[in-house]
């Protein structure tokens, strides 16, 4: 479906941001993934990598404890 494939570009908007160290950047498009695609437990792990660069280390487990419970839906 076309809110995939949107997610699927945000996603990788953010990867090409994380990977520049551009931290602030690639949360807004992983959370914009993630809007787009809430399914997607990759994107919720990779929400938790920026969470854990910023050192915001409790944001960081709020994040995995909902991508556990997506998972396992």
């Amino acid at each position: 479906p076309e809110n995939k494939r949107l997610a699927l570009r945000s996603k990788e908007e953010g990867n090409t941001a994380y990977k520049a160290n551009d931290y602030a950047t690639a949360l807004q498009h992983y959370n914009k993934s993630h809007e787009q695609d809430p399914t997607d437990v990759v994107v919720l792990n990779n929400i938790a990598a920026v969470h854990i660069a910023l050192k915001e280390y409790a944001k960081a487990v709020e994040v995995c404890d909902k991508a556990l419970v997506v998972a396992l839906d």
